[in-house]
């Protein structure tokens, strides 16, 4: 009998009720029916400008789209070249390819990063003019009225 671990988010889109119920319930997903071993809470699977989505998690002998693997900073490149050799002797005809996760997540909010800096200028920019019209207010010795 296999087992899935599912999201709060998938609580509510399967009609489970609580936490405590669905724990005692089978999905059946395909010809296989399968018990739910736990409910985890909800959280950001990729962006954090989406809403949480069903999701569940099941264990798989092997997942030829993706992998994630941890790895210390100090011995990256080895690292990186002996996981490849692995993949190539499990699945010699899938290609090799990786990236590092912060480079994707630095990707996804690019464009707030670039929304930052643009509202940053225009901020000192409306400063700077306010500066001026303030200055122009003060009464200068040289003025007269």
């Amino acid at each position: 009998m296999e087992s899935v671990i599912i999201n709060e988010a998938s609580l509510v889109a399967y009609g489970l009720g609580s936490a405590e119920n669905a724990l005692n319930e089978r999905l059946i997903l395909g010809d296989d029916t399968i018990a739910i071993l736990g409910v985890l809470k909800n959280y950001n699977w990729s962006s954090l400008k989406s809403e949480h989505v069903p999701f569940l998690l099941r264990a798989d002998t092997t997942s030829v789209t993706a992998m994630s693997i941890h790895l210390s900073g100090h011995v990256l490149m080895p690292a990186i070249e002996a996981v490849g050799k692995t993949f190539k002797s499990i699945l010699p005809e899938e290609p090799y390819q990786y990236y590092f996760l912060d480079d994707f997540f630095n990707e996804q909010y690019k464009s707030e990063q670039q929304f930052g800096k643009i509202f940053g200028l225009f901020a000192t920019l409306a400063l700077v003019i306010a500066c001026l019209g303030l200055w122009d207010l003060h009464p200068s010795p040289r003025r007269k009225k």
